[in-house]
């Protein structure tokens, strides 16, 4: 077997158990978040990009990892073409963030917001939940995934959040 065989197999059974997940949001959701990684891991094996250049379609497939919370996604202004290593990274960013609502927010909204301009690029993740303290421990996910990731992008990431108060999380670079 070919890694890229075994990689396809594996998403099949993946695809297959997703399809019998039924009413089950929180564990389709989580196994259309293996197939998609198994699809980067395919990209990565191949030697081709993982995202593509556009912003806007690579964020709305998000949306099927996460069917489990009360997303919206307004994403229609982001149409300008980025590299796709930037797409990545910012897609890449954007799960993070949603991962972490998922796992610590109990948030009855989230919104995802992006747009791209001639000078530059922005993404935000709202949402309404519990909020954190911000001076607490950063884990790996906004440490390396959101923060070190997009540092290596040239990108700027803030995050506002207090206790009570929900999490925005921002993402801007400029056009490369």
């Amino acid at each position: 077997h070919t890694p890229y065989r075994l990689l396809n197999d594996l998403a099949s059974m993946l695809r297959r158990e997703s399809g019998e997940a039924g009413d089950a949001p929180e564990r389709a959701a989580r196994l259309a978040e293996a197939v998609a990684s198994l699809h980067e891991i395919e990209s990565v094996v191949r030697g081709t990009e993982p995202a593509s250049g556009n912003l806007a379609a690579d964020l709305l497939r998000l949306r099927e990892q996460f069917v489990d919370l009360p997303l919206m996604m307004n994403v229609e202004d982001a149409g300008l073409s980025l590299p796709p290593a930037t797409v990545y990274r910012i897609r890449e960013a954007v799960r993070s963030a949603l991962q972490n609502v998922r796992l610590h927010a109990e948030a009855g909204s989230v919104v995802v917001y992006a747009s791209t301009g001639q000078s530059g690029w922005f993404v935000s993740v709202c949402d309404d939940g519990r909020g954190y303290d911000p001076d607490a421990r950063q884990g790996v996910g906004v440490r390396d995934l959101m923060f070190g990731a997009l540092e290596e992008i040239d990108a700027r990431v803030t995050i506002d959040t207090a206790p009570g108060q929900g999490t925005l999380v921002e993402f801007e670079g400029v056009m490369s």
